[in-house]
C-alpha cells in the first residue's frame, strides 16, 4: 500500500496516483483509493463520484456495514477504484470521538491486501485526521512536491505529520522518495526549487530519479468531459496511458518511468528486508 501525499494542493498528485496506477496495472493487480473530498482521482478515471452509491466515506463510517468488495467500482482502465466524496471534508469532525479513529482505513483495507499487488491511496492536502488514516494504512508513503516555493516550504510539517505515524501507530511506514512535479525546464523557480529539495536534509537522500514534467497533454486527458450533475460539474478525466496521441507526450513517457521506479524501489526493499530477517551465519 502507497499513499501519495503533499500539504499544498494543485501540485499533480491526484494525476499521479491515476496515472502510476494505469501503468501498474499492465503486470499487476492495482486498486486506488481515493481519500481527498476534491474527488479528482475518481473523476480522472471518468467516474462520476455524484452517481456512486457509495464511498470510502461510508467505509469509515459504518464498516461493519461497508465491505471493500461491496464498495468497489470497476473503471475502464483495468484498476479497481473505491471512489471519494464530498463527505471526506467533515471525516476529522465526524470520527472526533470514534474509538480506533486513527485506523479505521487500515481495517477496511486489511482484506484487499489478498487481492491486489498495490493499493494507491491518494490523500489530502492536509494534515488532519484522513492524512493520518491513510499513513497509518500503508507500507509506503510517496511525498509530492511541485517545482515550486509554495510546495517546498510546507513540508517540514507533513514530515512531523509523517514522524508521528512511525512513532505511535505505524512504525512500518516508509518514506519511497520526494517525486518532483510539474518541472519546467527554462522556469528558474522551479530549478531554484529542485536545487533546495537536493540540499534539504531530510529528504535530499530521498529524491526520485523520475521528474514529471510540466505537459498541457496532462491537462488535456484530465479534462475529456463535462457531466452536469445537482452538485455541480463533474468534470470527467483519463489516464494518459489512454488517451489519444499521448504516447508522444512527455507526460507519457514520465509516468511510465515513475512507475518503473516505484516497482524497482519496493523490489529493493523487500530484498533488503528478506536479507535482514536472515539468521547470522555460524561461524
Amino acid at each position: 500500500m502507497i499513499a501519495f501525499t503533499n500539504q499544498a494542493g494543485g501540485v499533480g498528485k491526484s494525476t499521479t496516483v491515476v496515472n502510476t496506477a494505469t501503468f501498474l496495472a499492465e503486470k499487476y493487480r492495482v486498486a486506488v483509493i481515493d481519500f481527498d473530498g476534491q474527488q479528482t482521482t475518481t473523476m480522472n478515471f471518468g467516474v462520476n463520484p455524484y452517481n456512486c452509491e457509495f464511498s470510502v466515506h461510508d467505509a469509515l463510517i459504518d464498516p461493519k456495514k461497508h465491505s471493500f468488495k461491496d464498495l468497489i467500482v470497476k473503471t475502464d482502465y483495468n484498476v479497481d477504484l473505491i471512489p471519494a466524496s464530498e463527505e471526506l471534508y467533515a471525516v476529522d469532525i465526524t470520527l472526533v470521538n470514534y474509538i480506533g479513529r486513527e485506523s479505521r482505513l487500515k481495517k477496511f483495507l486489511e482484506p484487499a491486501r489478498r487481492k491486489y499487488d498495490f493499493i494507491l491511496i491518494d490523500l489530502p492536502p492536509s494534515l488532519g485526521l484522513i492524512q493520518v488514516n491513510g499513513l497509518n494504512a500503508s507500507d509506503y508513503v510517496v511525498i509530492i512536491c511541485q517545482a515550486h516555493p509554495k510546495s517546498f516550504n510546507g513540508l517540514n510539517m507533513l514530515l512531523k505529520t509523517i514522524a508521528h505515524v512511525q512513532k505511535e501507530l505505524n512504525e512500518d511506514l516508509k518514506i519511497l522518495g520526494t517525486l518532483v512535479t510539474i518541472f519546467e525546464k527554462r522556469a528558474r523557480v522551479c530549478q531554484k526549487t529542485l536545487d533546495k529539495l537536493m540540499t534539504f536534509e531530510p529528504l535530499k537522500n530521498n529524491i526520485l530519479e523520475t521528474i514529471i514534467h510540466k505537459n498541457v497533454t496532462l491537462a488535456e486527458a484530465g479534462h475529456v468531459a463535462e457531466e452536469d450533475t445537482d452538485h455541480g460539474i463533474a468534470i470527467l478525466g483519463k489516464p494518459i496511458k489512454y488517451f489519444d496521441t499521448a504516447k508522444s507526450s512527455a507526460g507519457y513517457e514520465d509516468y511510465e518511468k515513475f512507475a518503473n521506479e516505484v516497482v524497482t524501489l519496493i523490489e529493493k526493499y523487500e530484498q533488503r528486508a528478506e536479507l535482514e530477517k536472515q539468521p547470522a551465519g555460524i561461524l
